[in-house]
C-alpha cells in the first residue's frame, strides 16, 4: 500500500515522504495512529502542489536575501563609543549596536544574525551577516570616539 506520511516515524519516513508500505503495518498501525494516509491521486497532487509552492517560497527568500546582502556591501557603519585617554573603549560594540546603527538607516536585520564578538577596539571591523541559508554579506563597521 502507498502512503504519505504525516508525520516522522523513525526508521521508516519523514513527514511528506510517499512511500510503499505493507498493508498490515499501514491499516494497523500508520493510518490509526495518524502517522500516515492512503496515497491516493487527489492528495499526491495536494502533496505535489505544496512542495511546489514551498520551493517557489524558499526561492523568493533567497532573492531577498542576496538583494540584502548585495546592499549591505556598500553600507559603512560608523559606531560612536566612549574611548579613555589610552585609545580603549569604555564597555564594548554589541551586535545590538551595530542592528540599532543599520536600523536608522533603514535597513533592518536580525540581531542574531550577525555572527561577530563584541569590538573592544577602535577602527575599521568586518561583520559577516547570515541572512539565509547560503547566502552571507560582510559589513564594515567603524568604530569611533565620541
Amino acid at each position: 500500500m502507498q502512503v504519505i506520511f504525516l508525520q516522522d516515524v523513525s526508521g521508516v519516513a519523514r513527514r511528506g515522504d510517499v512511500k510503499e508500505v505493507k498493508d498490515g503495518y499501514a491499516r494497523n498501525y500508520l493510518l490509526p495512529r495518524k502517522l500516515a494516509e492512503p496515497a491516493t491521486q487527489g492528495r499526491l497532487k495536494s502533496l505535489q502542489d505544496q512542495h511546489q509552492a514551498q520551493e517557489r517560497k524558499r526561492t523568493r527568500v533567497t532573492e531577498q536575501a542576496r538583494q540584502t546582502a548585495e546592499s549591505l556591501r556598500t553600507v559603512r557603519v560608523d559606531i560612536k563609543a566612549r574611548v579613555g585617554e589610552s585609545g580603549r573603549l569604555f564597555g564594548a560594540v554589541t551586535s545590538q549596536d551595530v542592528v540599532n546603527a543599520l536600523g536608522e538607516m533603514g535597513i533592518h536585520v536580525d540581531r542574531k544574525s550577525l555572527r561577530m564578538d563584541a569590538l573592544k577596539t577602535l577602527g575599521d571591523h568586518e561583520v559577516p551577516i547570515h541572512l539565509h541559508e547560503g547566502v552571507t554579506a560582510i559589513l564594515t563597521v567603524r568604530v569611533v570616539p565620541a
